[in-house]
C-alpha cells in the first residue's frame, strides 16, 4: 500500500497541540534540535485548554470493508474528526518545542498501538524518542503494520499473522508517523508523533489537555490535528503558575515556494 500523501503530514515536527518556536523549524523535523537535557524543574507551572473546530463541510463517509468481513465487520467509520457536539477535538496532540530542558523524559514507558476489530487503538500516539512501542495483532487475521515518517520513510514494517502477537520497536527518530496496514485493510490508519523532549498531550474527548511541570517562561503552542491542521499561539508559563489556552483556528500550512 503507498504512503499517506504529503499534503496529510504538512506539519513540522512538534506538531500536535505542540508548544514550539515560530515559525516551525526544519531542522527539528530532521532531527537536528539541541539534545535535551532532564532534571529537576524548579518552580514548574502548567498549560491547559482545549482544542476546538468546526464540522467538516462535506461529511466523512464509512468505509466499506472489502476484506475479512467477518472479523472486521462491514463499515468502519472515520476517525479523522471525532468531534463533540460543541466543536471539541479528539486526538489533537500538544507539545512543546524548541525546549532542551525541563523534567525527565521516563524512557521505561511503553507505548502500545494495538490491531483490534481491523482498527488500530489508539488513533494517535505521542511519545518520546527513545522509548518503546509494543505493536499488538488482537484478531484472528494477518495484519501488516507499517509506519511511515513524513509519509516517506519506513519506520517499521512489521507482519502480524498470530493473533495476541507483539512486536516491540524503539522509535529512534522525531517526527510525524503515518500507520497503514498493508494486509489489505486500506481504511485502516493511525498517527504517532514521536518528540525529543517529553512535553506533550493529546487531547480527549473533551478537546481538553493538560501539560505540567513546564519551566517558567515564554512559549509558542501549536495545536495539531490531522485533517484541520494547526494554530499557533503564544503563552508565558509563571513560576507555579497555571496557564490556559483555547484553540479554535486550525489551519492547514500553507505549502512554501
Amino acid at each position: 500500500m503507498p504512503p499517506i500523501s504529503r499534503d496529510r503530514l504538512a506539519l513540522p515536527l512538534a506538531v500536535a497541540l505542540a508548544i514550539l518556536p515560530a515559525p516551525p523549524s526544519p531542522a527539528l523535523a530532521q532531527g537536528e534540535a539541541p539534545a535535551y537535557e532532564g532534571g529537576a524543574v524548579t518552580g514548574g507551572g502548567s498549560l491547559s485548554g482545549v482544542v476546538r473546530g468546526p464540522a467538516p463541510a462535506v461529511p466523512y463517509t464509512d468505509a466499506i470493508v472489502t476484506k475479512d468481513e467477518s472479523i472486521c465487520g462491514a463499515r468502519k467509520s472515520s476517525e479523522a474528526l471525532i468531534r463533540a457536539v460543541d466543536g471539541a477535538l479528539k486526538n489533537a496532540v500538544v507539545s512543546i518545542e524548541g525546549i532542551t530542558r525541563g523534567k525527565p523524559i521516563d524512557l521505561s514507558a511503553t507505548a502500545s498501538l494495538v490491531n483490534s476489530g481491523c482498527r488500530f487503538v489508539p488513533h494517535v500516539v505521542a511519545m518520546t524518542v527513545g522509548q518503546r512501542m509494543e505493536i499488538v495483532n488482537g484478531d484472528p487475521i494477518l495484519h501488516n503494520t507499517h509506519a511511515y515518517l513524513d509519509g516517506t520513510q519506513t519506520i517499521f514494517n512489521i507482519a502480524l499473522p498470530v493473533q495476541n502477537q507483539k512486536v516491540p520497536k524503539t522509535i529512534r527518530k522525531p517526527g510525524v508517523m503515518s500507520v497503514q496496514c498493508d494486509a489489505g485493510h486500506a481504511w485502516m490508519l493511525a498517527w504517532i508523533l514521536a518528540f525529543e523532549h517529553p512535553y506533550f498531550a493529546v487531547t480527549d474527548e473533551k478537546g481538553a489537555f493538560k501539560i505540567d511541570r513546564i519551566p517558567p517562561g515564554t512559549y509558542r503552542v501549536t495545536a495539531w490535528q490531522e485533517s484541520l491542521g494547526i494554530q499557533t499561539q503564544e503563552v508565558t508559563i509563571a513560576s507555579g503558575g497555571e496557564s490556559t489556552l483555547t484553540f479554535e483556528r486550525l489551519e492547514k500550512p500553507t505549502a512554501s515556494r
